[in-house]
């Protein structure tokens, strides 16, 4: 059976490790990165199932880089984003 893949997206790493911890412990493929661009490009090339970021980071925040998700169409429309 394949694993869900999910992106996390965090500029704290203590925050991003416990997220990322707690997600693979409930048997979920996990990928992470520190902002919004290298969230942008890691979603672009894994195409996670869902991805969960954080709002307020710098340059890009979580609101920016899920509105060019959408913006890149096919996949990018449909994939579930959750900020927090």
């Amino acid at each position: 059976m394949t694993k869900q893949k999910i992106l996390i997206v965090e500029d704290s790493a203590a925050l991003r490790e416990v997220l990322v911890e707690k997600l693979q412990d409930e048997n979920f493929e996990v990928i992470s990165a520190n902002g919004g661009e290298a969230g942008y490009t890691l979603a672009i090339d894994k195409k996670p199932d869902m991805i969960i970021t954080d709002i307020v980071m710098f340059p890009v925040d979580g609101l920016e880089m899920a509105k060019r998700i959408r913006e890149s169409g096919g996949w990018g429309t449909d994939v579930h984003i959750i900020t927090l």
